[in-house]
């Protein structure tokens, strides 16, 4: 890697990680499968704002790095504004991505650039490398299929709760 592309790396990887103090969210969440009689815990990471550009910015940076990530857009909560009359609401977009493999690689790299929430990270990042050693040997499925989840990756769940800002 020559100088230059060094040095934007490095950039991008800051701006991302400041950006994920301010606006990002990273989670354990509980996800239903097999008719909702089974559960697995997903880990995510979510970076959300009204205003689309830096978010545009983010995901083209994160695909760069060779992250999957996508961008979506819900509608926002109804405020009253006081200089007119009535409600507006401002559509909030997000950049998400989520897995154990996506995540796990996000981390990895903007985990140094992160102040904040960077208790949070390594909570995820602990749980993801259990996930990969109750996995190991499973052969040719590459870490996909059933292990029970241990109490200590139950109780991440609760950790990553009580340190959200």
């Amino acid at each position: 890697m020559n100088r230059d592309n060094h040095a934007g790396k490095i950039e991008s990887l800051s701006y991302i990680g400041g950006f994920f103090d301010g606006e990002g969210y990273v989670g354990l969440g509980l996800q239903r499968t097999h008719g909702g009689q089974d559960r697995n815990i997903l880990p995510s990471v979510r970076f959300s704002n009204t205003d689309i550009r830096p978010l545009e910015f983010i995901k083209e940076q994160l695909i760069s790095l060779g992250i999957k990530c996508w961008i979506s857009s819900r509608e926002g909560r109804r405020r009253t504004q006081r200089t007119k009359k009535g409600d507006y609401v401002k559509t909030i977009h997000d950049v998400g991505l989520s897995g154990k493999t996506q995540v796990k690689l996000f981390i990895e790299l903007i985990r140094p650039y992160v102040l904040v929430k960077g208790d949070q990270l390594d909570i995820v990042m602990q749980f993801i490398l259990s996930r990969e050693k109750a996995m190991a040997g499973r052969g040719g499925r590459q870490g996909k299929g059933r292990a029970e989840y241990s109490q200590e990756e139950i109780e991440m769940i609760d950790k990553i709760k009580a340190l959200k800002h």
